[in-house]
Formats: C-alpha cells, structure tokens, sequence
C-alpha cells in the first residue's frame, strides 16, 4: 500500500535511501565561555567559541518505502555519512547523524522517527530571510 504525504503540511529530508517527512524541526547551536577566577578577587573571561550546530527532525517515514528505518539509520550512523541537505530555505553542510529513535507501530503505514543531526556549518540561502 502505497501513501502519499500532503506535500504542503511536511519538507522532505532526504538521508542516504531514507525519506524522512519532517513535521517539525528545531535547530540549536552554542558558543560557550569560561570564566577563570583571579588573584585579587578578579574575573578573566574566555571566549571558546561556537560548537556545531545541532539539527533535531522529527517527522515519519513511510513503511512502503522502507520498511526498517531504524536499521537503515544505524548503518549510516556506523558509516559515519555526511549529508548536505536543504530545509527551508537553510543548507547544511556535512550534517553527521548524532542520534536516532524510530517508533513503529504495527497498525499503522509509517514509522515516527526523531533524528538528531551535528552540522559544522549552516547557511541562509539569499532571500530567504
């Protein structure tokens, strides 16, 4: 049985031969500091810098189209697979997988999946905002 996602209310992820249908995303990225105390009740501040992005999708693959996504996932996580993949007007460059969960349910024609991505890098497409 073959379904077909409403194209407007989900973008398309495409990882390796998995398409995921994301319904929702969120993207997190830190730049941390530290704070070393001195003599003479003193603070120096450090700045460390910015650490990846982190790309948190959540959505559902079709089982039609692949009926196990969570060992599809783990083959591309122990390959160590970078994507370079375009959401929403944002592309990410040499995305590495982080983590996965996969929740099937047998009554059901997809598989939720929530996928964490680690991005070194990300770029606004021009004219997007």
């Amino acid at each position: 049985m073959n379904h077909s996602p409403d194209k407007e209310k989900y973008c398309l992820a495409e990882l390796g031969d998995i398409k995921l249908y994301v319904s929702s995303y969120e993207l997190s990225r830190d730049r941390r500091y530290s704070f070393q105390n001195l003599v003479g009740s003193s603070m120096y501040f450090t700045d460390n810098g910015s650490f990846p992005a982190y790309l948190k999708l959540k959505g559902y693959v079709l089982k039609s189209e692949c009926a196990s996504p969570c060992v599809e996932f783990n083959t591309l996580m122990n390959n160590n697979m970078r994507f370079f993949l375009t959401m929403d007007g944002i592309f990410f460059n040499a995305a590495r997988l982080k983590s996965f969960s996969a929740v099937n349910d047998i009554k059901s024609q997809t598989v939720k999946c929530e996928v964490t991505l680690c991005c070194d890098s990300y770029i606004i497409a021009k004219g997007e905002g």
